[in-house]
């Protein structure tokens, strides 16, 4: 059984006033004792003297992410604390003074928590910060403590917990070193950085009898490789015997013979060093390790250590020093007000003349200057805008002169343009703003306090010029963010004109500062810098701190302060004269257009007051920054201003009779270089002072291979014609870099490196040193080791590099002397699977790239090199392992190149083509809805093929003679089977739709399988299927067996092995009752639309004239077409129902017998024809009955 520790909160603090844990992690923690319910003293400094990393939790058991992180701090106490490596102990406080112990056991219990917990803990009683809970201080045994989850207001994970706790745990004993793993001086064992990660690595290496390189430029803090030949050593010397050949060492850096090790210069300097042995023989090296900083030794921050000036020189207090026959430095510009110290030798003194005496040579001073005597020291504040002329008397006409040039300061007055003493030219507020009128529109907060624990409060100040009824205002507040409002305070009482009404928190532990200017205590003023607050009056809110909506985090910026409403306090400038909800516009984004003055936290100086308005006195004078009689003091212009600037010196050349103000352009003669052709050529030179510098012609590139060390202008002759001609990003490890030597020389290869960052990072992650001599015209190789490569690569290759892996996306570089000479791709993010080259996508992949032949050197510009297609990039793609150039390169062009398409897969491929244009055309379906979609095609060939569902089976009643792919929707007039594929986790179909008497037949693929249509084997609940099935186990590939469904419905059914339902193994049945018949086919005049299969019984209108008594009477038309035309009748008049108005005979015509019984007509014969006329003959002609009498009788 566990044992729960719950420690009663009998605290004996053991602090210091001064002495508090911060969340942000700085000062040392406090002590304090807390006492478990066994009696058992828990002290803090015991366990950090024992030598324990102390783990507090601040928490609270309802805290929703207390219990969240719970699993994740019990399992570092387990891995850290005395069941673990003992190598720290855990104490949860339980600040929450509601909270029982029965509480805090509860929480102990069902979250498994182990290490002890106290409960009704005040952190501000023993000196501990928190915003949220959990928060955690990691104490260690020196008193310095981290802190972790200090602003827990986010889900952070269990795990992300366990892990932070147990990383801040180990980072005790502190091992210092460099824990950056992207420095060359990276220490794996490291947990707290010493600063001592460097960044750039150089490598020196013996040649022969040198040192190569034998001069170095680097940075102090730069790491030195050396690699010693076994016959070298390297020792340091100092400069004289360096420069006298002589060898013995200062004490500095000595590598002994066949070395390898590393030098970290640490001071700004020339380090000098030998081979003792060869020092004879001129083996000699030198590194000139810079070290940046202001190197001027009159500015403020100068410093000593620094041999490289960055500029950062800071000169408001400014030294002005002889030094031999000129004063340095000889020109300052400065502010007015700046200090200007002389410190002048014994045979030097410094007077102020005028403009035109030191343009002449001349030293009589002028009247008013200032004058320093010889050998004097002193000091001269500038108190106008001009420049000051000075020269040395005994040594101006030899030069010895110097000028000041002052300007302005900033200019102090009232930037806000409601205030009547505005001042337009003012940069900086002063706070001296005057307002027309001394009431304000109404209440507003005066002032804001979040300070440390509960010193929270909100000042509230009554300018209005009467007393005001509280009861009509309110306070409200938003927490962490949200909508107006989340909790409220209705005021009471009244306030008067002029004073205060401070609202505070309830605490016990409030300042009694706070508490004895506080008016009303409310719970709620526990604002922590995120919470938002309104002061409302009854027509709604009329002045804010912060905002309703989203959490802006720890606080709002308030007037360019980052989140100044969390540990400062605020107070209402003296020139704002009512409440603001625009909160932008009142915190605003500096010092100048807040409404706000913002303090440090805890300065409450200015509680339970509020000055309004702004107090000044009207000071006359030139309130024009622009002019040159500008009083700053003044805040009333009294119209003195002088603005015209110019020359007023009427003997000068450039005189201006319209000037007020000398602007210390006055000239009678110009000093200056007054030759055209100098590099510092001055056109408004009168007098040539002798100052012409010219340029020295040559290359000024230190990385090209002729760098003119002595030039001053480059000429373009610059030769960089050692460069990367040929790249194979092929199939396996076959990959290789070319390098051309161009020059018109031989190389020495020793001065060059291959860089490689692979997938996005900082050169350089790899180096190779190349050796050797490259001859002029000759290419250089360098593939990988593996044994697979090609062999028409390894016969080229002169170097085989276990970094020539690149993989698309890696960037190469050619280096010179540390500088980078050429690059295929470039340094910086991962670009994906590579880059880009002459227009065609990924091109550093899976491609081979060679140098154009009219390209003469290397491009550290990888986009212009790259280009954006064939014809302006500087590269021809060809296709993967094509090595053909391999071992060779021309750089003198024999024709244009010819692009086109080199993918043997594409309808457009031309073998004789010199690069890759992206021309390839792909032939292929490239409609998208097609089955057959090529993405690839970007031509479309007409092969596109559709999906047509239906129901394919000739057999069935709904085939589909159209169907190309079957959709399971067959179904037969006749019992048929079904097959259910099972394997593992899967029935196959899962969805079947059957008829009633149809087989289904299960087939095992795989496995060992049933088919459960009985009892849910995941609930075990009955499936009430209409009818239950069952059908045993089988191991695949086996049929497991059939089953006719008779009725119809719905079924389930499982596969009730292990754990084969869980896993997805379950399928579904619907089984239809009868199959419907009828006409499917909706052209027919009897169609139904409800059945399923055809009875062969369709109709089809017959369209004609349905009219019986008409003459185009179709007795086998069903639907009337209007033709109906003629009357149809007897058009036998001798007939007995002839009808005369019938237009056609139908056949219907009847004949009365005139007593003839009808019997038919025997020997029947014509003679005796005579004309018109002819005698028939036939039997019976008289016909008589048995008593003779005449029945029938024919005339003829």
């Amino acid at each position: 059984m566990k044992r729960i520790f719950i420690l009663l909160f009998a605290i004996n603090t053991l602090l210091i006033n001064a002495q508090s844990g911060q969340v942000n992690g700085t000062g040392t923690a406090p002590d304090f004792t807390v006492t478990d319910i066994n009696g058992n003293s828990h002290i803090l400094f015991n366990y950090l003297d024992s030598g324990y990393v102390t783990v507090l939790e601040l928490m609270s058991v309802t805290c929703g992410h207390c219990q969240s992180h719970a699993a994740g701090t019990e399992n570092s106490y387990q891995t850290n604390g005395p069941n673990g490596n003992n190598s720290a102990r855990f104490l949860g406080l339980e600040i929450n003074a509601s909270t029982d112990s029965t509480a805090v056991a509860n929480f102990a219990s069902n979250y498994n928590v182990t290490f002890p917990i106290a409960n009704d803990i005040s952190a501000g009683a023993i000196n501990y910060q928190i915003n949220y809970t959990p928060t955690y201080y990691v104490v260690y045994p020196d008193r310095t403590y981290t802190t972790i989850c200090a602003n827990c207001v986010t889900p952070t994970s269990s795990l992300t917990i366990e892990s932070l706790l147990d990383n801040a745990i180990a980072a005790w004993p502190p091992v210092a070193g460099c824990t950056d793993s992207d420095a060359v001086n990276y220490d794996p064992l490291a947990n707290t950085d010493d600063g001592s990660c460097d960044y750039t690595s150089y490598t020196i290496k013996t040649l022969g009898m040198t040192f190569s390189p034998d001069t170095l430029m680097c940075d102090v803090g730069d790491t030195i490789n050396f690699i010693l030949g076994s016959n070298h050593n390297a020792v340091e010397v100092d400069e004289a015997t360096f420069l006298s050949g002589g060898n013995t060492s200062n004490g500095g850096f000595n590598f002994g013979y066949g070395a390898t090790g590393m030098y970290i210069p640490v001071t700004g300097k020339t380090y000098y060093y030998v081979c003792q042995p060869h020092v004879s023989n001129g083996m000699v090296g030198v590194i000139v390790a810079n070290f940046y900083g202001c190197t001027d030794p009159t500015a403020l921050n100068y410093d000593s250590l620094a041999n490289v000036d960055d500029g950062t020189c800071d000169y408001s207090s400014y030294t002005i020093q002889t030094v031999g026959m000129s004063f340095t430095p000889d020109t300052i510009v400065c502010d007015v007000g700046d200090t200007i110290n002389f410190v002048l030798g014994a045979s030097h003194n410094a007077v102020e003349v005028s403009d035109s005496t030191w343009l002449a040579g001349g030293s009589t001073p002028i009247a008013g200057g200032f004058s320093f005597g010889y050998g004097a020291t002193g000091m001269y504040i500038p108190d106008d805008c001009h420049t000051f002329y000075y020269v040395c008397q005994p040594h101006a006409a030899a030069g010895m002169k110097a000028i000041i040039i002052a300007h302005h300061p900033p200019v102090y007055g009232c930037t806000d343009s409601l205030a009547s003493n505005f001042d337009p030219a003012a940069t900086i507020d002063d706070s001296s703003c005057v307002y027309s009128s001394n009431n304000t529109t109404d209440l507003f907060i005066s002032e804001y306090g979040e300070g440390s624990g509960y010193n929270k409060y909100l000042e509230i100040y009554n300018g209005t010029g009467q007393d005001v009824d509280l009861s009509d205002y309110e306070i409200w507040k938003i927490t962490n963010g949200g909508s107006w409002p989340e909790y409220t305070l209705s005021l009471s009482g009244t306030l008067t004109n002029g004073d205060v009404y401070v609202i505070y928190h309830t605490s016990s532990n409030i300042d009694p500062t706070i508490s004895g200017a506080g008016d009303v205590s409310w719970s709620q003023a526990s604002w922590t810098g995120d919470d938002a607050i309104a002061l409302v009056n009854n027509s709604g809110i009329i002045d804010v701190i912060g905002e309703d909506g989203s959490d802006p985090g720890n606080g709002w910026d308030v007037a360019g302060i980052s989140d100044a409403t969390k540990d400062h306090t605020l107070v209402r400038k003296c020139s704002v004269i009512q409440g603001n909800t625009d909160w932008s516009l009142s915190a605003g984004t500096d010092s100048l257009d807040s409404e706000w003055i913002v303090f440090a936290q805890n300065d409450w100086t200015d509680i339970g007051q509020h000055t309004y308005p702004c107090q000044s006195v009207t000071i006359y004078g030139c309130t024009d920054p622009l002019a040159c009689n500008y009083d700053a003091t003044a805040n009333s212009d009294d119209g003195s201003c002088l603005t015209q600037y110019g020359c007023t010196d009427p003997s000068a050349s450039n005189y201006d009779p319209l000037a007020t103000c000398d602007d210390g352009s006055c000239f009678t003669t110009m000093p200056g270089c007054m030759d055209s052709v100098a590099m510092n050529y001055n056109s408004s030179a009168t007098v040539d002072d002798g100052s012409c510098v010219y340029c020295v012609y040559g290359c000024v590139d230190n990385a090209a291979l002729n760098y003119d060390l002595a030039a001053t202008c480059d000429d373009g002759s610059c030769n960089y014609s050692v460069y990367i001609s040929e790249y194979a990003e092929g199939s396996g490890y076959n990959k290789y870099l070319e390098i051309y030597n161009g020059t018109g020389q031989d190389v020495d290869l020793s001065d060059y490196e291959i860089w490689k960052i692979t997938n996005g990072g900082s050169w350089p992650e790899y180096t190779l040193n190349l050796s050797g001599t490259l001859a002029n015209g000759d290419v250089y190789v360098i593939s990988h080791t593996s044994s697979t490569v090609d062999s028409i690569i390894n016969s080229a290759s002169d170097a085989t590099w276990t970094q020539a892996s690149f993989n698309g996306d890696d960037a190469i570089a050619l280096v010179r002397n540390g500088s980078i000479v050429d690059v295929i791709g470039e340094d910086g993010p991962d670009v994906g699977d590579g880059w880009d080259v002459a227009g065609i996508t990924e091109a550093t992949k899976d491609y081979t790239l060679v140098r154009k032949c009219n390209v003469n050197q290397g491009n550290i510009d990888w986009s212009l090199s790259a280009g954006t297609d064939a014809q302006n990039s500087e590269w021809l793609v060809r296709n993967i392992n094509d090595w053909l150039d391999l071992g060779q390169h021309h750089d003198l062009c024999q024709g244009a190149y010819v692009y086109g398409c080199l993918d043997t897969n594409a309808s457009n491929y031309d073998g004789s083509v010199d690069g890759e244009d992206g021309s390839c055309l792909y032939p292929g379906c490239t409609d998208t809805l097609a089955d057959n979609y090529d993405v690839g095609a970007s031509i479309d060939d007409g092969s596109c093929i559709y999906s047509i569902l239906g129901c394919t089976d000739f057999l069935a009643c709904n085939f589909d003679s159209l169907a190309t792919v079957d959709d399971g929707s067959c179904i037969s007039s006749t019992p048929i089977s079904h097959i259910i594929n099972a394997g593992m986790y899967y029935y196959v179909p899962t969805n079947l739709t059957i008829n009633v008497g149809d087989t289904v037949i299960w087939i095992n693929d795989a496995g060992y399988h049933d088919v459960n249509g009985v009892t849910n084997s995941l609930t075990g609940a009955s499936y009430n299927n209409p009818e239950s099935f069952y059908l045993p186990p089988t191991s695949g590939p086996s049929t497991i067996g059939s089953y006719v469904f008779t009725i119809a419905g719905s079924y389930t059914y499982d596969c009730s092995i292990g754990n084969h339902a869980l896993s997805g193994m379950v399928g579904f049945i619907d089984v239809v009752n009868s199959i419907s018949l009828g006409c499917t086919d909706p052209t027919a005049s009897n169609f139904d639309s409800s059945a399923i299969c055809d009875d062969g019984s369709c109709a089809y209108d017959v369209y004609g004239c349905t009219g019986p008594t008409y003459c185009n009477y179709n007795p086998a038309a069903t639907v009337d077409d209007g033709s109906c035309t003629g009357w149809a009748g007897c058009t036998d008049p001798s007939a007995d129902n002839y009808n005369s108005m019938a237009n056609c005979d139908d056949g219907t015509c009847t004949y009365t017998p005139s007593g003839c019984n009808g019997d038919p007509i025997t020997g029947l014969y014509v003679d005796g024809i005579i004309d018109d006329r002819a005698v028939v003959h036939f039997d019976n002609m008289n016909t008589y009955d048995a008593s003779g009498n005449q029945i029938c009788r024919v005339d003829q």
